[in-house]
């Protein structure tokens, strides 16, 4: 499976998809089903159930490109889409009339993109962390402004003792369809990460400067009604025969954690107060959730 973020300006259309199959015994490369989904906020992946295409019994090129035409329009900014392949079950003859598509996994020359999934019937499972599944999308935009810029070049991180930084360099003055732009026409770069959702958050922008630094003891931000692992907590109780009380039951209860918001739009100090959580900011207080005083999100 792979997924696409599309950062153009809507209206769009979506014109096809393509992406390269082969088998070892020259029969077509017939999968299940092919299916173009949208984002399922809930779970951060593909809506499966309602797809906006599907082709089912695919039968792929058995070496060779396949271009499946689409043509939807997306009215809807910053829209996430993922296209789903479906893998018949391996039987006594494999692999020899088994579809296989083509990835890169040995020469990941421009790192690895983390777009891929590897996903069973009921959406379970996890992004695939050593190749890329050569699949592309191509898009038409509404309107010839509305073509965006070419991308960033020159992508790196490193870590340096008190940072994390994100190095590129700043795009030609060029579109995308190769026209010409004014100079300077790059306003600024954003650095985002994958929410729980699937959507996009905002970590860092800049201008022109070809660097977006993190700090290593910048706050983590943290999404709502999502469990994160905070530490591990050993206690050593071997000397529990000869230590005066080192043998009694005890309660370790969580009392209180101060959380920043990202863009600093607010204070959250939040304690435990019975079995709830209350969320004290500049505007009104809150419940944020009820919990166990032991569990905090």
């Amino acid at each position: 499976m792979k997924r696409f973020d599309l950062p153009f300006t809507p209206p769009f259309n979506v014109n096809k998809i393509s992406f390269p199959t082969f088998t070892f015994d020259g029969a077509p490369a017939t999968f299940p089903s092919v299916r173009l989904c949208a984002l399922n906020t809930a779970t951060g992946g593909p809506d499966l159930n309602n797809p906006l295409l599907q082709i089912n019994n695919f039968a792929g090129s058995p070496n060779g490109a396949n271009d499946i035409p689409v043509n939807i329009t997306i009215n809807d900014p910053d829209k996430v889409l993922f296209w789903a392949i479906q893998f018949p079950n391996t039987g006594p003859t494999f692999p020899n009339n088994f579809p296989f598509i083509r990835m890169d996994f040995t020469n990941l020359e421009r790192g690895l993109f983390a777009n891929d999934m590897n996903l069973n019937s009921a959406g379970a499972g996890g992004t695939v962390v050593d190749r890329n599944l050569a699949i592309s999308l191509t898009a038409q935009m509404g309107a010839p402004e509305q073509t965006p810029i070419v991308a960033v070049p020159n992508l790196g991180t490193n870590q340096t003792a008190n940072a994390y930084e994100f190095k590129f360099a700043n795009p030609p003055d060029l579109r995308a369809d190769g026209f010409s732009l004014p100079a300077g026409s790059t306003n600024h770069v954003n650095l985002v990460r994958r929410l729980p959702s699937g959507l996009l958050g905002l970590e860092g922008t800049t201008t022109t400067s070809g660097k977006i630094s993190r700090a290593t003891n910048d706050p983590y931000p943290i999404e709502p009604f999502t469990n994160y692992y905070a530490c591990t907590l050993e206690i050593n109780n071997s000397e529990q025969a000869v230590c005066p009380g080192c043998g009694d039951k005890l309660c370790i209860v969580f009392t209180q954690a101060t959380l920043q918001e990202q863009r600093v739009e607010r204070l959250l100090h939040v304690g435990a107060a019975g079995r709830q959580f209350v969320q004290e900011q500049t505007e009104r207080p809150g419940i944020l959730r009820q919990q166990h005083p032991r569990r905090a999100k």
